[in-house]
């Protein structure tokens, strides 16, 4: 509970901070302007009304209550504990205690108490009464799951979680280095890339980064990027129009493209298709060419272009044998193009066992027609327990164990080799997934207190590496009661 609160006034105070800041420092250069421009009219204003009337303090007590009701359908919904709503009251309130300290001028008010200071005293009552009749009966409701640790998403990110900001930075360098050298040369081909690592190392996290730091960074208009996603299509054929359909939609928004330059080749890559519905449409569009002609039309303009084409394509191992084998003709054959950059993410050894399904012997030697450079991310062991140690802290936390918390976590390590359990990132969030939820039976059981959390852990390492042993050990019975403390 206070670790929600304190990240709702963290949320809070980032995004008003610096509008509240203005507003102090401009309150505190034209301070006696804003002094006698307040004594001359905001002071009179309300020496019109009677002083001393309990009506005209009732009427600035009922304010808040009346644009309450107002927004009374946005405000019996909110959820957080502390808004920016909160935050500007408070605000307002400190600025108002400012002027009654040092200001040179007295309001009207009834039984001592201003109408200003009746004002916000309204404003707090109708906060007290909206968290009664709403937020109480939210925080009942929702008391049950939030008494829960919620699963560890294994997301991609672009935040450089890896320390991978100097690789990325070099390899897009190197693309750009590879451009102006391959300027020149008259018949340039296309380069590929692999990320060569397998699940749960940060590929995709890699991707994301790479494309906030062209779209959005340093290397935006230096570099088109441009996202292709094969696992979205259904059939082999799909992938090509997919492929050429997403590259002219990039290019469009950088360059006048001659008309049809896509198109026509794509007709005449599809028409080969037997019983194609592609095939019936662009015959009917278009006159017939040859695909070396059309293919060489590409050519020419893409070689005249500006800035490199990075094309992504990300989980290339997570398509069938047959489509693996038509990514890779894609890229060396349909579409080796000029100034085109391919970056495949994917894992060298599955890409490998989907062509020897396919009936190629020696497939690494066979990719070698495919891959120009493969690029292997630095060793991650520090991350690794960097990841490890600051999810345990925050586990640990969530569920009150700050008093002997150093001690759980000295006992953890105690364990032989633990680290070695984990080989990516991904695994140690789906382990922690296994341990929290143990935890949060535990402590819905009312057990916590009766708990030995450093073997509730080793036991939930058990779960996760070998179920079978873990099931002969009793399973979840042995993580309620073996687990208790003598």
């Amino acid at each position: 509970m206070i670790q929600e609160l304190k990240k709702d006034i963290k949320a809070v105070v980032l995004s008003e901070y610096k509008l509240m800041a203005c507003i102090l420092v401009v309150l505190i250069i034209f301070w006696k302007f804003i002094n006698k421009l307040i004594s001359t009219y905001i002071v009179c204003i309300t020496e019109t009304v009677t002083n001393d009337s309990l009506f005209i303090a009732l009427i600035f007590f009922l304010c808040p209550v009346f644009i309450a009701l107002i927004k009374h359908d946005s405000l019996k919904r909110e959820t957080k504990k502390l808004s920016q709503r909160h935050l500007w009251e408070f605000f307002l309130f400190v600025v108002y205690v400012g002027f009654k300290i040092w200001g040179r001028f007295d309001f009207y008010s009834y039984m001592g108490i201003s109408y200003f200071a009746c004002l916000f005293l309204g404003m707090f009552f109708t906060e007290y009464v909206f968290y009664c009749l709403y937020r109480k009966e939210f925080q009942a409701l929702t008391g049950l799951y939030k008494r829960t640790h919620p699963f560890f998403i294994d997301a991609p990110t672009t935040n450089d979680g890896y320390n991978r900001d100097f690789l990325l930075r070099t390899l897009l360098d190197k693309v750009l280095s590879t451009f102006d050298s391959h300027y020149f040369v008259e018949t340039p081909n296309s380069f590929t890339i692999l990320l060569s690592e397998s699940f749960g190392i940060g590929k995709t996290s890699f991707l994301c980064q790479m494309k906030k730091a062209i779209r959005g960074g340093e290397y935006q208009n230096k570099i088109i990027y441009v996202e292709f996603r094969p696992w979205l299509c259904e059939k082999t054929e799909t992938m090509i129009t997919e492929f050429f359909s997403v590259l002219h939609q990039e290019l469009n928004r950088h360059f006048i493209l001659p008309t049809g330059m896509f198109s026509s080749y794509l007709s005449l890559l599809v028409e080969k298709v037997p019983d194609s519905y592609y095939s019936f449409m662009f015959k009917s569009l278009y006159k017939k060419k040859t695909l070396t002609t059309e293919h060489d039309r590409i050519m020419t303009f893409l070689k005249q272009i500006d800035r490199p084409i990075i094309i992504s394509i990300d989980d290339v191992d997570r398509l069938h044998d047959d489509e693996v084998k038509l990514m890779l003709n894609l890229i060396r054959d349909t579409a080796d193009f000029p100034n085109l950059f391919y970056i495949i993410a994917a894992d060298k050894k599955n890409l490998c066992l989907s062509l020897e399904r396919l009936g190629i012997e020696a497939p690494e030697v066979y990719m070698k027609k495919f891959i120009n450079f493969e690029c292997l991310f630095p060793a991650n062991d520090a991350v690794l327990k960097k990841i490890f140690q600051e999810k345990l802290d925050s586990v640990l936390r969530e569920y009150s164990c700050t008093g002997n918390k150093d001690l759980i976590i000295d006992s953890i390590f105690e364990i032989e080799n633990l680290l070695n359990a984990f080989e990516t990132p991904r695994d140690i969030l789906r382990f922690f997934n296994v341990f929290t939820f143990a935890m949060d039976c535990i402590e819905r059981n009312g057990m916590m207190d009766e708990i030995n959390v450093a073997d509730l852990f080793a036991i939930s390492i058990i779960q996760y590496l070998n179920i079978n042993l873990y099931r002969i050990f009793g399973g979840f019975n042995v993580q309620m009661h073996y687990t208790a403390k003598l």
